[in-house]
């Protein structure tokens, strides 16, 4: 690939309140972002809780976090009666409370439907509000469907354009790898991405479906198909793998789908 960043800028404390308009939610201020306090005859003026509040919720939304998942956070997870969901959730906590002093990401591994995606994005949230850094959602499938459309004669936007978020952000959730087949191109793209991130000692969050062997599979999953085509090494490649193992602490969930069984006992199921 002819990719070629020299350098990082860090936006993770950049943002400011804007200056247009006014919130007129904001009973203390008056939307004006601004209290003034009297300490005998003085006056003085200080910023309004609703100003950081507003930061907060930018980089929320900037983040592009899915719909579905936009109420996630670590105590709505339950974990009841899974015992390795519960592990996941205290190596979550304890992520964010040692946040930024970590050196090294998450990789979410379990079956669909255990959490980790919810926990992934729990986990932004919080780094969010704690830090004020600015952290960013992508789906693996999206970011490489991003740039591949950048190709495109007709199109507006540059693959440097797409890159440079992804690459510079403090924190990257890269959600579901593995889930497209692998090849050439998207081996080196993803290689590339992870890679500029771990040299620059960028934190990435990652989940993935795919188990690391076909024995973990075996286990999580109960299939009798044929498992060369669903371990995560076989969808990206060793290369790949080899980078997740310097980056990331793997955390395994098992289980079974608790999307599925909260759908069901909403919707009344009798099976």
């Amino acid at each position: 690939m002819s990719m070629n960043v020299t350098s990082q800028t860090d936006k993770s404390r950049d943002a400011k309140p804007s200056t247009g308009g006014r919130d007129s939610a904001c009973v203390a201020c008056g939307g004006t972002g601004w209290l003034i306090e009297t300490q005998g005859t003085i006056e003085k003026a200080r910023r309004c809780d609703c100003v950081s509040r507003r930061i907060m919720e930018k980089l929320i939304s900037n983040a592009g976090i899915p719909q579905r998942y936009s109420d996630c956070c670590i105590d709505t997870l339950n974990a009841k009666g899974n015992d390795s969901l519960r592990a996941a959730k205290k190596v979550a906590q304890k992520f964010i409370d040692d946040y930024p002093a970590v050196t090294a990401g998450l990789l979410f591994i379990g079956p669909p439907g255990v959490g980790k995606t919810h926990l992934a994005v729990a986990i932004l949230k919080e780094i969010v509000h704690k830090t004020g850094d600015t952290c960013i959602f992508y789906d693996y499938r999206d970011v490489l469907k991003q740039i591949q459309e950048t190709y495109n004669k007709e199109s507006q936007a540059s693959e440097m354009a797409i890159l440079e978020p992804v690459l510079t952000c403090r924190l990257l959730v890269l959600d579901e790898i593995g889930a497209r087949r692998v090849t050439d191109w998207a081996h080196d793209t993803i290689f590339y991405i992870l890679n500029q991130r771990y040299s620059n000692s960028r934190i990435t969050i990652m989940t993935s479906n795919f188990p690391e062997s076909k024995l973990s599979y075996d286990k999580a999953m109960q299939t009798h198909r044929d498992l060369d085509e669903y371990t995560l090494v076989d969808r990206i490649g060793i290369r790949l793998d080899s980078r997740l193992h310097e980056m990331c602490r793997f955390v395994r969930i098992e289980g079974e789908d608790y999307r599925k069984r909260n759908i069901q006992e909403r919707y009344g199921s009798t099976g």
